[in-house]
């Protein structure tokens, strides 16, 4: 599993350095706005694109019809994805976090709240996109990520009209459990993909 995660690096280590400097450039544009939450959202997305990138270069490299030659089974190779999407959407949820603290100065539980927030959004996306990559394929899967993404947004869009009414209690309480219930919805993702994967032909 380790030399899995060492390959995706090597892979990833020309992204990340653009990834580092897009960061760079929304903590400033957060910072001149005041509002960690344009930053937390971006470094979200780029966290859910890590492990669909990876699949992309292996896919392109058709690495995967070479990794069944090795004494490496396809449980640690679609493990190995899902291990590196949870560090990532981990690292810049932390990130995020310690930058929310600083800009806008939160309590411990606004601070705790925040990292629920898009802990679970970020590690729920990724459990429904990560499927559907390895069923579709990286191409194909590009349209659908526009779907995974734009589908919540319109659909909350939808339900939050003049007059809704908000239970600030229940949405506390939903909070604290959000990540409980996204690592579950995650776990379930990951055996999904693993029986999609041992049935495909490669």
């Amino acid at each position: 599993m380790a030399g899995l995660l060492l390959k995706d690096y090597y892979n990833l280590k020309s992204q990340l350095k653009m990834l580092g400097l897009f960061l760079i450039l929304f903590l400033v544009l957060a910072i001149s706005m005041k509002n960690s939450g344009f930053f937390a959202g971006i470094a979200m997305m780029l966290a859910v694109m890590m492990p669909v990138t990876a699949l992309a270069y292996d896919e392109r490299a058709k690495w995967d019809q070479f990794a069944v030659t090795m004494p490496v089974t396809r449980t640690q190779i679609v493990g190995s994805k899902y291990l590196l999407g949870i560090l990532f959407m981990a690292g810049s949820c932390i990130l995020s976090t310690i930058i929310a603290y600083i800009i806008e100065k939160f309590s411990f539980s606004d601070t705790f709240q925040f990292f629920c927030i898009f802990f679970s959004i970020g590690t729920i996306i990724q459990a429904i996109l990560l499927p559907l990559m390895f069923q579709f394929g990286t191409e194909k899967g590009r349209f659908i990520l526009i779907g995974v993404i734009g589908i919540p947004v319109i659909i909350v869009a939808l339900l939050i009209q003049p007059g809704f009414q908000i239970d600030f209690h229940l949405i506390s309480l939903l909070l604290k459990v959000a990540p409980i219930i996204a690592i579950f919805i995650y776990v379930v993702s990951l055996f999904v993909s693993i029986t999609i994967y041992r049935k495909k032909e490669l």
